[in-house]
């Protein structure tokens, strides 16, 4: 019954009533550049120093607690990267 209702009231919108969702324009990322030997590259897994800064093991530790996963990891490894093509040699050309 509450489906019914929602269904009604967005069938009776007006175009005056419509809220803009973003109030200031989204600024385009950072233009990133590409290293060959960088961490993830190829699949290849980030390994961090052993030697961590007080400031970076805090960049960790709040990756974790904020997001669930390795944060501190996930943004050294550049999105621009190369990754290993899984499949057969038969389907590579």
């Amino acid at each position: 019954e509450r489906d019914n209702e929602i269904d009604k009231d967005v069938n009776r919108l007006e175009g005056d009533e419509h809220q803009r969702v973003i109030d200031k324009p989204v600024q385009p990322e950072k233009k990133t550049t590409y290293d060959p030997n960088g961490p993830g590259e190829l699949g290849k897994p980030f390994k961090a120093p052993k030697n961590l800064t007080a400031a970076q093991k805090k960049l960790v530790s709040d990756g974790w607690q904020n997001n669930a996963f390795n944060q501190y990891a996930s943004d050294k490894i550049s999105v621009r990267r190369r990754l290993p093509d899984p499949r057969d040699d038969c389907f590579i050309k």
